[in-house]
């Protein structure tokens, strides 16, 4: 007899009646294997694994501290890439988001000039200071390679710069 869906009153669909079928079998093969699962079996596992006959809690722990080692090198190269983003970069990012909180929106594809021309209802001593980093940037940037030291140096300069704030 085939089973009927409840409250229908009809029988199933064939693909239906087999998915259900399939799921049972599925769930009896996993109950078998998680039941059965003995020291016979257990031995065997660390075979294959070569660990050998008999695996105890130092092997464990070993197993473990290199699985977690290897987990975290992902988050390591992460952490070594943010590290390598020029103070050029740094000081860009950080004059955005300070024209950014005075509701100043700087595209990614602004050159130096394009922030200096919607930056220009600052107030006059922050924009000038704005117009000197801006030019600062653009000579380090376009012109000659950057000095590590200059570049530091007016990374600095850029964390001073605190536009609205007189």
């Amino acid at each position: 007899m085939q089973p009927q869906l409840p409250g229908l009153g009809r029988s199933m669909p064939s693909w239906l009646l087999q998915v259900q079928q399939n799921w049972q079998a599925a769930g009896f093969a996993w109950q078998q294997w998680v039941v059965g699962y003995d020291a016979g079996k257990q031995l065997n596992l660390y075979r294959q694994l070569g660990l050998g006959e008999q695996v105890d809690s130092g092997a464990v722990l070993r197993a473990v501290l290199i699985g977690g080692g290897l987990a975290c090198l992902p988050l390591l190269l992460l952490w070594r890439r943010q590290r390598s983003v020029s103070p050029l970069q740094q000081g860009r990012y950080r004059l955005v988001q300070a024209l950014a909180g005075l509701k100043i929106v700087v595209a990614d594809s602004d050159g130096p000039l394009d922030i200096l021309n919607k930056a220009r209802r600052l107030p006059e001593p922050d924009y000038r200071q704005l117009k000197a980093l801006l030019k600062e940037y653009a000579a380090m940037r376009y012109r000659q390679p950057a000095d590590p030291k200059q570049a530091r140096q007016w990374l600095r300069r850029v964390k001073a710069f605190r536009p609205g704030r007189q």
